[in-house]
């Protein structure tokens, strides 16, 4: 899959420590090219799905084809 990430998204990995950043970033292009992560539909919510990563949250849309990364936030912080 293609994996887009919004300028949002990309301000909250920047935002993160090396490390934190390395592990989402991986994560996601893991999940972008095997389909495999802890992945959770999301009720109600701008974003469609949740990505799970340590402490750290990754809201996408995918159509099956396509990864955009909305979001990338603390758990306390991701679903407000």
């Amino acid at each position: 899959m293609k994996i887009e990430w919004t300028r949002s998204a990309e301000k909250d990995l920047a935002a993160l420590d090396k490390a934190a950043a390395r592990r989402v970033r991986d994560a996601v292009v893991r999940f972008g090219d095997s389909g495999h992560g802890d992945v959770k539909a999301l009720a109600g919510a701008d974003a469609g799905f949740r990505l799970r990563v340590g402490s750290y949250r990754v809201l996408f849309d995918s159509d099956g084809e396509t990864v955009s990364v909305l979001a990338v936030a603390h758990r306390k912080e991701a679903y407000r």
